[in-house]
């Protein structure tokens, strides 16, 4: 699949650092309300999708919104963790925040926080 999308993540290996020290995290849409994206790695320029995409289920109460400067997946350059914020891969269930942390192994499981829909963490920085 990474091939499929390999201009954006040559892209990524032409910006500066947002992710874990040394990579590049990209992002686009696969949908209405779907994100994806994928990571590059600035010192071996490997690249790879990333394992999931993220949905942000829209309010059943139509008086509650997202709040201002929401985003669907957090992630800076000084830490190698990565927040989801939604429902992963367009699966049944509950939104929620999805921590992960990156190692020499790959992305792994901290933890899900399960959300009310309304987000109100879910703010800050962005790739």
């Amino acid at each position: 699949d990474s091939y499929r999308y390999r201009t954006w993540l040559k892209q990524a290996l032409s910006k500066q650092p947002n992710f874990a020290g040394h990579y590049v995290v990209t992002l686009w849409g696969c949908g209405t309300g779907c994100l994806m994206g994928g990571i590059a790695d600035r010192l071996t320029g490997r690249a790879n999708l990333l394992p999931w995409s993220v949905i942000t289920p829209m309010s059943k109460d139509k008086n509650v919104s997202l709040p201002e400067g929401f985003v669907k997946i957090q992630v800076r350059a000084d830490s190698d963790l990565i927040i989801l914020n939604g429902i992963l891969n367009e699966e049944e269930g509950d939104a929620a925040r999805h921590l992960f942390v990156l190692n020499k192994r790959g992305f792994h499981p901290i933890r899900k926080i399960p959300d009310n829909g309304s987000f109100k963490d879910a703010i800050g920085y962005a790739p």
